[in-house]
């Protein structure tokens, strides 16, 4: 006859949940620029015609084989755009410069307000990201789309988008006041517009402002940018500095005077914040009484950066005595 035995054992689980929520977003969102008048002359470019919009983000939440679509009106965001990005990004049919079978704006409703307010009757124009174009059989105004990926992008930001409509009519007051219908009036304004004279070009994070010419000494140009932190992090300066060059072989600050304001490093940008500020230049009399015709150009770049991570610690393991 055979006995057996069990051995003791335990069974030791460590279970855990990480998630990731998180958007890196500083931008140049407005730029100018003025003169003297007297002693100074501006000569405007021709910039790409721009727009002030509001943007929502869209996410998408998964049941029964569908995607409703969630709007962030909490997470809106006002963003100057150009006619290439609203032309490539946000054309719907009814605008004039694109085709049906062309368009790049999918019409959408609302499933659910981020902000848990009461949905309604709204439609907004999607620029939805490649990765997710195949994610329904078909893009419609419709508030959930049936889905052909399983739920696989269940909870995942799609895209932006712009308010277009309420109850039909980009007229209409929408009973959320987080939501402003700016689709409408953008698409109007860049079916006649696509490009203007400007005192300044945006591109990208870069402003080029148009020439100046001075004729007579203490002329001046003031130079405006607005920056806006458009993400959920903080932003904070790491570096600050002008650059400036003269065309000849006169010194720039024997021909020209540039103040800036002053900035602290580490100066923090919050998310949802903008920080306006401007650089005068100013044309300085010469030993002769006369102005330099050397043209002189200047740069200020301003570097920010993310908060400042602490190091993960080493991983190991230790025996102790009970």
């Amino acid at each position: 006859m055979a006995f057996g035995f069990s051995k003791w054992s335990s069974d030791v689980d460590l279970n855990g949940t990480v998630s990731a929520d998180g958007k890196w977003d500083v931008a140049v969102t407005a730029a100018n620029a003025s003169i003297s008048g007297t002693g100074a002359k501006m000569e405007e470019i021709n910039a790409e015609a721009s727009y002030e919009v509001v943007t929502y983000p869209v996410y998408v939440t998964y049941s029964s084989g569908y995607y409703g679509f969630v709007i962030g009106d909490d997470e809106a965001a006002k963003t100057q755009i150009t006619y290439t990005d609203f032309t490539t990004h946000y054309a719907n049919f009814k605008s004039t410069y694109v085709d049906e079978a062309n368009r790049t704006g999918k019409s959408i409703g609302v499933s659910k307000f981020g902000s848990g307010a009461t949905i309604g009757d709204y439609t907004f124009v999607l620029n939805v990201a490649d990765e997710y174009k195949n994610i329904t059989q078909k893009w419609w105004n419709r508030s959930s789309v049936k889905a052909t990926d399983g739920g696989a992008s269940d909870g995942q930001q799609i895209g932006t988008a712009i308010a277009w409509c309420y109850i039909g009519k980009s007229t209409n007051t929408p009973a959320n006041d987080k939501i402003e219908l700016t689709w409408d009036a953008a698409n109007t304004y860049f079916a006649a517009n696509n490009t203007t004279t400007a005192t300044a070009e945006i591109t990208d994070n870069s402003v080029t402002y148009a020439p100046v010419t001075f004729t007579l000494p203490e002329a001046w140009a003031n130079y405006n940018v607005t920056i806006t932190n458009n993400g959920t992090v903080n932003a904070n300066l790491s570096d600050y500095k002008v650059e400036t060059s003269l065309d000849g072989d006169a010194q720039f600050d024997d021909v020209f005077e540039v103040t800036t304001p002053e900035f602290v490093k580490d100066e923090v940008l919050a998310p949802g914040e903008s920080c306006t500020f401007n650089v005068v230049v100013k044309a300085l009399n010469g030993t002769d009484n006369s102005i330099e015709s050397d043209t002189g150009k200047f740069t200020i770049t301003l570097n920010c950066v993310q908060d400042d991570v602490k190091a993960a610690p080493a991983v190991g393991h230790t025996h102790s005595n009970a």
